[in-house]
């Protein structure tokens, strides 16, 4: 009876979210002091990245970004595609976090997501979808690795931990004391640290996730579609089409989605699998093309 209930729900809770406001594709004020100038980051090498931290980076990347695509602001696109996204984190979004969706004006096939839930998706990955499960699919993938800290974790683990073990020792004769206090010195006093950062964290955008993450962030999204009434598979046809389209044009390969998603038939059959041994009931989930084409036709 659930499971009914949310098949009924999802289209008059899109609905009922044009009236919200919601994002409209901004990413709110970007302080660009921030990428250069250095914030307090962290207090020793094995501390977490706090929330507050994780919402200066992702704004710094989210800035790097729109610098280099650019947003495409048809009016009703920008809506649409946030009534979307805003639906999904409804019932799986980190309650710390405001999440913003933008369309990025670039013609490659890709999708990308930074700390502090910064959702981006290109126009040449609407274009190709059929319909709004499959960009229900993306955008959960998207959300999955911001929920899931990947960048942050990338962070952490190798940049942080090396950077801090070198400020630590250029600072003991600077600032004296030992640990983190003198780590922390260190990255206070540093102005370009911040911006380092954030520069490491759009490489890591644009290269791409290990397998295992992109795995993780796969199956995490399918979980958030079908939890929000779509057809969790929307995903797995997304990927088939990129997979189809990437054999065909080897510039896709090199500049789409390929290069930052990898995508391979081991990849979408271990997804499919998940969906299909996990999610029950999900065919009779809406994947609502006509919908898709409504708000799309004439404006990507």
């Amino acid at each position: 009876m659930r499971r009914h209930w949310r098949r009924w729900a999802l289209p008059g809770l899109v609905l009922a979210l044009v009236g919200c406001g919601g994002i409209g594709g901004q990413i709110g004020p970007v302080d660009l002091g921030l990428v250069s100038s250095g914030v307090e980051l962290f207090a020793a090498a094995a501390t977490k990245i706090e929330r507050d931290d994780e919402v200066n980076i992702g704004r710094a990347v989210a800035a790097r970004l729109l610098a280099q695509y650019g947003a495409w602001h048809e009016p009703t696109l920008r809506q649409y595609v946030n009534l979307v996204g805003q639906t999904l984190v409804q019932g799986v979004g980190r309650g710390d976090l405001t999440y913003h969706f933008t369309i990025l004006n670039h013609d490659m096939v890709n999708a990308f997501s930074t700390p502090g839930g910064y959702i981006f998706i290109t126009r040449g990955a609407l274009r190709q979808m059929r319909d709004e499960a499959e960009l229900a699919g993306v955008l959960a993938h998207e959300i999955a690795h911001v929920n899931q800290r990947h960048v942050l974790t990338e962070i952490e683990n190798r940049y942080f931990l090396r950077k801090a073990g070198e400020a630590a020792t250029q600072a003991l004769g600077t600032y004296g004391g030992s640990g983190g206090a003198v780590t922390m010195a260190a990255l206070q006093a540093g102005g370009p640290a911040f911006s380092q950062i954030a520069d490491f964290a759009t490489e890591v955008i644009f290269r791409g996730y290990g397998r295992t993450q992109e795995i993780e962030a796969d199956k995490v999204g399918a979980e958030y579609a079908y939890r929000a009434g779509y057809h969790p598979e929307g995903l797995v046809s997304f990927l088939e089409a990129s997979l189809a389209r990437s054999q065909r044009n080897e510039e896709a390969v090199s500049t789409g989605l390929m290069r930052t998603h990898p995508i391979h038939a081991e990849r979408i059959g271990e997804l499919r699998a998940h969906i299909r041994a996990t999610l029950p009931g999900f065919e009779g989930s809406p994947r609502l093309g006509d919908r898709y084409l409504q708000w799309t036709r004439g404006r990507i």
